[in-house]
């Protein structure tokens, strides 16, 4: 949402700002797909017009440790599920995860045996 604010947009809607950042030209030709991660609120995701927000993994405020890094790690997770094919919400799911694991840690890093299951 930072980008509609530094970019004059007069809204920052996350449903309104992702559907907008759709229409910015790639340099691509496939179709762009948009994240928004939003800390503990959902997640915001566009792809072909339709707009969809999707849960966080909660974590208990005495657990948190640091959250820097844990968008990216987000993406991380979303990309790899993304990689395998996998639907949307299940994308959506293991970033989710990641996000909610580092976020316990100190340092953007995972435990050597994460609990996650595909």
């Amino acid at each position: 949402l930072t980008w509609a604010e530094t970019e004059g947009w007069d809204t920052t809607d996350p449903a309104f700002v992702a559907t907008r950042l759709l229409l910015i030209p790639g340099v691509k030709a496939r179709k762009r797909t948009v994240l928004i991660t939003r800390g503990s609120l959902p997640t915001v995701v566009a792809v072909n017009g339709h707009v969809s927000f999707h849960d966080v993994e909660p974590v208990a405020q005495d657990q948190l440790v640091d959250s820097i890094g844990a968008g990216d790690c987000y993406l991380g997770g979303f990309m790899a599920a993304l990689s395998r094919d996998l639907p949307l919400l299940e994308c959506c799911r293991a970033g989710a995860y990641v996000a909610s694991v580092v976020v316990q840690r100190f340092g953007v890093n995972l435990p050597p045996a994460p609990n996650y299951v595909w």
